[in-house]
Parts: C-alpha cells; sequence; structure tokens
C-alpha cells in the first residue's frame, strides 16, 4: 500500500469556489493544447528562464534543424589554441566526451556527438554550432555554457553554444577534483541542448560551500545536491550516477528518439491553494510506483500564472505527485517576483494511472499555507 500523505481541508468560502471553477474552465482549455505543451525548464525566446505556460508559444526551443537534423551527428568543436601542446587538447577533449556521454547514453533521446578541433577563425564565422572554448577568467570551478536563440521567420530556433572551460580544468589543478568538474560540464552541455534549470528534490539537502560539495541524485539540471554521497575525487575513477529521469525526459522532449513519445503518456491538472488562488512557480514532482512504494527518481515540472502544469514523457504505470515550492531561489531568479512559496508538501490522493498515448486529468491539488 502507498503511503500517502492526507492534507486537512478548512470549508472554503463561496468566492474561492467561484474563482476555483473560474481557473478549472481555463486548465480545460490548456488540456486541448499539443503534447509538450507546459513542462519542464527549457530554454526560452525572451528573458532568461522565461516561464513555459499554457499559452506560451513555442512550448520550447530546439536546435537548427538544417545544422542539427534528428537522427544525425552534431561535431561539438574545441576552438583550438596556438599556446596549447597536445596534451591539453587531450585532455579538454576527454574531458568535453565524457561530459557529453552521458548525454549520448540516453536511449530515448536522439543525441550522437564527435568532437574535434576548430580554428579561431571558424569559431568567430560560424552562424551555427556548438563549441568548447577555454578562458583564464571566472570563478573556481565554474564553467559557463551560453546559447544562442535567433528568430527565423515563425520558427524559434536555438543556432549556437559554447561552454566556456576554466584553464585549470585540463591541467587538473582544481582542488575539488576532476568528477565534479564533470559534473559541471554535464550541467553546463544540458543548457546548450536546450534545457534550463530544473528544481531540487523536496528530500536531498543543499549545501553552498564548494568544498564540501558532495553532489548525488538531484536532476543534474538542478543546484541540488546530496548530503550523504560523495563524488569519488579522481579523475577516471568510474562513472558518476548523474542522469536522472527528470534530466532524460527533458531532454528527450527536446530531441525524442523514433517511437519514443508514442510509447509515453502524461499528466496534467492545477494546484490550488485553501481560498482558491492558484500556486504559481510551484514544482510538481511525478514519480513512478514501483513494488507499491514510490521512487526515490521522478519527472517534474513547474506550475504556470494559473497554477496548472502538465508532464509529459511518462513510462506507462501508476504514479504518485507531489507540489512543493522552489528550493534553491538562486535557479529560478525570474520565477520568484510571482513564485508562491510558502506552503507544505502536498500528496494527491492515491495513484494516478498514465497510459501510453494519453492524457491522465484533470488533477487537482490542493495546498493550505504555512501556519505559523
Amino acid at each position: 500500500m502507498v503511503p500517502v500523505k492526507r492534507t486537512r481541508q478548512k470549508p472554503r468560502r463561496l468566492s474561492g469556489i467561484l474563482l476555483q471553477a473560474a481557473l478549472a474552465a481555463l486548465l480545460l482549455a490548456a488540456g486541448s493544447l499539443p503534447h509538450q505543451a507546459a513542462a519542464y525548464r527549457f530554454l526560452g525566446f525572451g528573458p532568461h528562464n522565461t516561464v513555459v505556460t499554457a499559452s506560451s508559444w513555442p512550448p520550447f526551443v530546439t536546435w537548427d534543424s538544417d545544422f542539427w537534423p534528428l537522427g544525425e551527428t552534431v561535431e561539438v568543436g574545441i576552438v583550438e589554441d596556438p599556446t596549447w601542446g597536445p596534451a591539453i587538447f587531450e585532455r579538454v577533449k576527454r574531458l568535453t566526451e565524457d561530459a557529453l556521454g552521458y548525454w549520448s547514453e540516453i536511449e530515448t533521446a536522439d543525441l550522437d556527438f564527435t568532437v574535434g578541433l576548430v580554428s579561431p577563425d571558424v569559431y568567430e564565422g560560424a552562424e551555427n554550432g556548438l563549441f568548447v572554448t577555454l578562458t583564464d577568467e571566472g570563478p573556481l570551478g565554474r564553467a559557463r555554457g551560453g546559447a544562442r536563440i535567433r528568430r527565423i521567420g515563425e520558427r524559434i530556433i536555438l543556432s549556437r553554444c559554447e561552454v566556456t572551460i576554466p584553464d585549470h580544468y585540463p591541467t587538473g589543478s582544481n582542488r575539488l577534483g576532476s568528477a565534479y568538474l564533470v559534473y559541471v560540464l554535464v550541467h553546463e552541455f544540458g543548457h546548450c541542448l536546450g534545457l534550463s534549470h530544473s528544481a531540487a528534490y523536496p528530500d536531498i539537502g543543499f549545501r553552498e560551500q564548494l568544498s564540501e560539495v558532495q553532489l548525488g541524485l538531484d536532476p543534474v539540471m538542478s543546484y541540488g545536491v546530496n548530503p550523504t554521497r560523495r563524488f569519488e575525487v579522481s579523475y577516471g575513477s568510474g562513472r558518476l550516477d548523474l542522469i536522472t529521469p527528470d534530466d532524460a525526459v527533458g531532454v528527450s522532449l527536446l530531441r525524442p528518439r523514433a517511437g519514443w513519445l508514442e510509447a509515453t503518456g502524461s499528466l496534467w491538472g492545477i494546484a490550488l491553494q485553501d481560498d482558491g488562488s492558484s500556486v504559481r512557480s510551484a514544482l510538481v514532482l511525478a514519480s513512478r510506483i514501483e513494488n507499491g512504494e514510490p521512487s526515490r527518481f521522478g519527472v517534474s515540472a513547474f506550475t504556470d500564472s494559473f497554477g496548472s502544469f502538465s508532464i509529459e514523457g511518462l513510462e506507462p504505470g501508476r504514479y504518485l505527485v507531489k507540489v512543493h515550492p522552489i528550493l534553491i531561489p538562486r535557479a529560478h531568479q525570474s520565477l520568484l517576483p510571482e513564485a508562491t512559496l510558502e506552503f507544505p508538501e502536498t500528496t494527491v490522493l492515491g495513484a494516478v494511472e498514465v497510459r501510453a498515448g494519453s492524457r491522465s486529468g484533470p488533477l487537482t491539488i490542493h495546498v493550505r499555507p504555512e501556519e505559523n
């Protein structure tokens, strides 16, 4: 039997009921949207970390198909520096290939890469491309990913991205260890694939001090850490357990392998406060029930300004659905002005059945403000 947390409900005033009915009507209209409409934290056209809502278009931005069509391999160009020796290039190439390998090994995503050396002239003149550069600037241990989004007629496309690596990466002089460097690169390449920041899971601790970083089971695109698990600090000590279903589903929606979408289902609904107002910019986490217990891993989305949510790309099965406030504000700055931040964890009463090729819902999740 699945343990379910039940939240007591106070009687709602008539105005709250009418507001809830209006919001439900809006949500029902959103239910007719195309697949993939309001899920995940994709790069958007507009302000950084633009919220993907039921009314936004397009739902996300993916790579220019003229540059990187589905089913094709893209070359990631390491920008040549005349001061390098052969060992530096090989080290950067190895770091790059290892980081990209975490994404290309996702069976449900169409992600195939090669890594090569390109000249500075090619890099400067290219309108499209995925590049890696070195820099002697920036904070310790922090690579950066920068994406370029363009509008061509009615299309909004991701046309160029680069990951900038601090020059101490290839020398191995970072005190945090090479395993941490690979983790950072996996995160930054996730931005280049079209993903923004996902949410950290509610039951994972978070520490700001880089000297105490212990990474683990949160989505790699979040800023969460797992205090119960420490990375190996020596490079080449084995594969790290980085990609969660949340990361895998997100990138698979951007570049799906043939037949994957048709084999998945989705769920959708609305999160409301006790007075009928919407729960905005909150994490909704769907955890598959396995052997009678919800999985530690889940697939998530954020609610929009109406409190509505849609979680796509789910394997068929039974799911438990939770709603949580944003845990790490600095990862979601643009969401904070309207986000609902003070409410307890809430669990949908009973399991939600997800079937291939269908949308389960609408679900209505009620939350209550924290009581002082």
